[in-house]
């Protein structure tokens, strides 16, 4: 390597740090611009009790969770109908899990977004 070669490197390993830093800076720029909202969920206590209860009048399987999230007090109930034991119990899971979601993102969640401003 020449002097004039290593003199090179030298003032680029002097100027690059300032370089990298700016290329940084004008990313997390273009990235805040595309933010258009943001919305924070936190400190959540959650508790959940589920109740199975089959009618054996018609034999129908029917889920009830009634769970408090952040103090607000929810009931969901899910209908499996009528079906073998072990095909029973994973649609009811299934089924329960699904409906508290929504329950939490229709009564809990969207809720925050009515307040968001856009930039």
């Amino acid at each position: 390597m020449t002097d004039r070669q290593q003199d090179s490197w030298i003032r680029l390993g002097d100027v690059l740090p300032s370089i990298l830093a700016r290329l940084l800076s004008e990313l997390e720029k273009k990235a805040e611009d595309r933010l258009i909202a943001s919305v924070r969920v936190e400190n959540n206590k959650f508790q959940c009790q589920v109740i199975a209860h089959r009618d054996h009048r018609d034999d129908t399987v029917t889920g009830r969770a009634i769970f408090v999230l952040n103090g607000l007090r929810c009931v969901v109930d899910h209908n499996v109908g009528t079906l073998p034991q072990e095909t029973t119990e994973m649609r009811l899971v299934q089924g329960l899990v699904q409906k508290v979601a929504e329950k939490i993102a229709v009564e809990m969640i969207a809720p925050a977004f009515r307040g968001l401003r856009h930039g």
